[in-house]
């Protein structure tokens, strides 16, 4: 019994304490300008005797946690750097029109293989026209540019890199150089790299295109035709070579050209008639197309948006064809074969009430004369 009364006794003192202590940080919380009147709280509820039949210990409550998720922002992406590039126009704005810049700009890792514009330059004005004209195509180019994952480090691999478009990159290094086998050859990568916070960026002189892009459909004209008249007997007919066709017809010329300004528009300076520098490679590249076709004439059109005075757009698309003009005659086109239109704000093809359909309305375009 004397055991049993000094462990009630023990229990009921320490349960007090604790319960006089709870007090104490209540007291604190309710008022902290009388600190007289809580410590005089405090020892009355210590003083007071324990109620052991209906008094029950105190719970504590469970601790509660919060967490705080902060959203990660990226402030270098792979979608940005292609954009501030010049040299890699043509493959943003291959990546802008199919909407791959939310992707680009995402939080990855990616591994992408950028080709500069001089590559486009050098692409068959025919392929480049068919891959143009095919989304599904051109996506596939894009995708066959991106690889899941982040690799830095080229050289070292020991397997290929699989693309977002399906495609097997195999690295080789020749002579110290390294080296990407395409269907077409080997491509050069460059050492250089753009590091980024969702990736890498590595150059590489070359496209990786799909073997739909690569391999023409087979057609009936590769069937040699069954002629009676080609038997082994001589012919005393002349052969007429008058009806042979130069490289290239004028209609090949213009899609050839429009294929090229639909991936990367000739840009102007603010309120300026002035050509921005990153355009200047792409209207090389239109020189090249009329090097190859030395006849085709064309109108050089210039539109605006509708934007200000009719009357000041007017005068803009002008002077903005003009400089087009100007700029292939200089470059060595016969300034003959050129005529320089400015149509103003007439002629839209895209909504002029959004930012999106004025930048497409501001635009050059090239027409058979």
């Amino acid at each position: 019994m004397v055991l049993l009364a000094v462990g009630a006794f023990l229990y009921g003192v320490s349960w007090l304490v604790t319960s006089g202590s709870d007090t104490d940080e209540t007291a604190a919380d309710v008022s902290t300008e009388d600190s007289d009147d809580a410590q005089s709280t405090s020892t009355t509820a210590s003083s007071e005797p324990a109620d052991e039949t209906t008094s029950a210990p105190p719970t504590t409550a469970p601790a509660t946690v919060t967490t705080t998720t902060t959203a990660v922002v990226l402030t270098s992406t792979i979608g940005a750097e292609l954009e501030a590039a010049d040299d890699l126009s043509q493959i943003t704005a291959v990546v802008q029109s199919l909407g791959l810049r939310d992707t680009l700009d995402g939080a990855g890792p990616f591994t992408f293989f950028a080709p500069p514009n001089a590559v486009f330059a050098s692409i068959d004005r025919d392929l480049l026209t068919a891959v143009t004209a095919d989304e599904d195509l051109l996506r596939a180019v894009a995708m066959n540019h991106l690889v899941e994952g982040e690799t830095s480090s080229l050289r070292e691999l020991d397997a290929p890199l699989v693309t977002m478009g399906g495609a097997e990159l195999i690295f080789e290094v020749i002579d110290g150089d390294l080296f990407l086998q395409t269907e077409s050859g080997p491509v050069a990568v460059t050492e250089s790299r753009i590091a980024t916070d969702n990736g890498v960026i590595h150059g590489i002189d070359g496209l990786v295109l799909p073997d739909s892009a690569t391999t023409p459909p087979a057609s009936d004209d590769d069937e040699p035709a069954d002629d009676p008249a080609s038997d082994d007997e001589p012919t005393d007919e002349p052969v007429d070579e008058s009806d042979d066709e130069p490289t290239g017809t004028p209609n090949e010329t213009v899609d050839a050209i429009g294929a090229l300004l639909a991936l990367d528009p000739v840009q102007f300076d603010d309120s300026s008639a002035d050509i921005k520098a990153e355009s200047l490679a792409t209207l090389d590249q239109v020189v090249a197309i009329l090097e190859a076709d030395q006849a085709t004439e064309l109108e050089i059109a210039g539109h605006t948006d509708d934007i200000g005075p009719a009357d000041g757009n007017q005068r803009w698309s002008e002077r903005r064809a003009n400089s087009v003009r100007d700029y292939l005659i200089a470059q060595g086109v016969d300034a003959d074969r050129l005529v320089a239109v400015g149509y103003g704000e007439n002629n839209p093809v895209a909504d002029n009430t959004t930012e999106e359909g004025r930048a497409e309305n501001r635009r050059i375009e090239f027409t058979l004369l």
